[in-house]
């Protein structure tokens, strides 16, 4: 009876480390974000998390002002919203790239789940004395194409 405790202790501990590395080389493969799309993967955590301070914003926008709306927002937001302000989405990613601009596509997982809001979203990112800074965005409705991954 004791050989069988000890045989299934070591099997379950063979199935949680053979999981354990499983998930690490998943996370070692994971290609690291370009620049220009994580500056818009992080500023999207930033409203999931409902940021309120507008100075943590203000570093991934060209626009101060709108850093402020953005913590002012989630002041609101906190006081009477029951889920996240935005939807899930996938990886962001560089669509299109110039020299000092890039476009970096934001597909939202179950948008339908938000009034109003878009399938995808294109984020306008440039390039400000060597930083990355997301300078307008564009949605993507109804019919419109999502740019293709590269």
């Amino acid at each position: 009876m004791r050989r069988r405790s000890v045989a299934y202790a070591l099997a379950a501990l063979v199935l949680v480390s053979a999981t354990a590395i499983v998930v690490w080389l998943s996370v070692l493969r994971q290609e690291p974000l370009a620049p220009q799309a994580q500056v818009v993967q992080d500023l999207l955590q930033l409203r999931k998390e409902r940021s309120q301070d507008a100075s943590a914003y203000a570093q991934y926008l060209q626009s101060d002002e709108l850093a402020v709306q953005l913590a002012e927002s989630a002041r609101i937001e906190s006081q009477d919203a029951t889920g996240p302000p935005v939807p899930d989405w996938e990886t962001p990613y560089v669509s299109e790239e110039a020299p000092a601009s890039a476009d970096v596509v934001v597909v939202w997982v179950e948008p339908g789940s938000y009034p109003d809001w878009p399938r995808a979203t294109v984020f306008v990112t440039v390039l400000v004395d060597g930083t990355w800074v997301i300078s307008d965005a564009e949605a993507i409705e109804g019919t419109q194409t999502v740019p293709p991954k590269p």
